[in-house]
């Protein structure tokens, strides 16, 4: 069966409105203050919405906690909980988006708190812009614990602060914005899925390290013929809890970066440059490792940097050489399905690569 076009994916049952996926995993404490913020949302545009909580394999009572507090606001706001047995946080936005009944979808995590016009003006800018699928704006951090003296050095890591300098279309700068807070057309999200994408990267797994599923979400997207927008309006607080502060969780969330870093490697050669022996080389975990060799010989390091961690006040060389350190870990883990992966994108039906710029 051949690829569905766009126009065919726009499902009668998807009324204008807004969906809230809220994804959760032990998220018992957290939730209190997200839910408060979304109970206090004023609206000047007239839709309708709702909120979908999906417990990821939690072990506490997050779904108890969650039809609790928001019984207790006494709102006529649809409010359900799903539950996805498969963690990662990839597989509990895809069960969400399954669950969703409006056309813009939210995700909202369980430690962001939303502005109180944060869903109207999400919907006015969607339904002033019909091809932006993504849609991303700022936040400011509040803390558990007093932060570090380094964090707002790397407080980008953190999904804190503006993303762009401006506001405005952003499609093919980095292809990314943050999942967190972030707003997807549900037509674009059907038209993936439905045609056959499925995510490399299973992203944030109970209390793993990971990210990236956003990254990978906005590139799919893009590689569709959808575009990107960021509008610092929007904005939440984005709230830090005291263990994500310690330098460690910020070291290995930069090492799992790094190691998964290859799975964006079939988004970003979807167009095959080179044909024959050489064109082959270049698709191959072999000459990803040649160059990040190259990369590491040109940064002439020292064997501190190799057999050592960076710490904050760390030169960016040293961050360099862990990234490229865990690269090249990442490859030889993948060495003999690289280039499955890569016809694994390439061959998609949902791909449109003439519509993107």
């Amino acid at each position: 069966m051949g690829a569905k076009k766009k126009d065919e994916i726009v499902k009668e049952n998807v009324r204008k409105g807004i969906t809230v996926i809220l994804c959760c995993f032990n998220s018992e404490k957290r939730l209190p203050v997200t839910l408060e913020h979304l109970n206090r949302q004023a609206f000047s545009w007239h839709f309708d919405w709702e909120i979908i909580v999906v417990d990821n394999a939690s072990t506490d009572k997050t779904a108890q906690a969650a039809t609790d507090i928001w019984k207790s606001f006494k709102s006529s706001v649809p409010f359900k909980i799903v539950n996805e047995p498969a963690p990662g946080l990839s597989h509990a936005r895809l069960r969400g988006v399954r669950e969703a009944n409006f056309s813009y979808i939210i995700f909202c995590d369980d430690d962001n708190w939303l502005n109180n016009n944060y869903l109207d003006l999400a919907f006015g800018i969607m339904e002033e812009n019909s091809m932006v699928a993504v849609l991303g704006g700022q936040s400011v951090a509040a803390f558990e614990t007093e932060p570090p003296a380094w964090f707002n050095q790397y407080s980008k890591a953190y999904a804190v602060g503006r993303q762009y300098e401006h506001s405005g279309d952003v499609t093919g700068r980095y292809e990314k914005l943050w999942g967190a807070g972030c707003i997807y057309r549900k037509e674009a999200l059907d038209f993936l899925y439905e045609n056959g994408f499925a995510h490399l990267l299973s992203d944030r797994t109970g209390t793993k390290v990971i990210s990236g599923g956003d990254h990978e979400l906005c590139m799919a997207l893009h590689l569709a013929g959808y575009r990107l927008y960021y509008d610092d309006r929007l904005l939440f607080t984005h709230f830090m809890t005291a263990g994500r502060l310690r330098w460690e969780w910020y070291l290995n969330f930069q090492k799992n970066g790094s190691y998964f870093s290859i799975l964006f490697d079939p988004y970003h050669k979807v167009v095959k440059i080179e044909k024959g022996l050489r064109g082959y080389l270049k698709e191959t975990a072999l000459y990803e490792i040649y160059i990040s060799l190259l990369k590491l010989n040109k940064l002439k390091p020292t064997l501190t940097y190799f057999f050592l961690a960076p710490r904050p006040a760390s030169e960016t060389k040293h961050f360099e050489v862990l990234y490229e350190k865990y690269r090249i870990l990442g490859l030889l883990n993948f060495f003999f399905s690289y280039r499955q992966l890569l016809y694994k994108v390439r061959r998609s039906a949902w791909l449109n690569v003439k519509g993107t710029s």
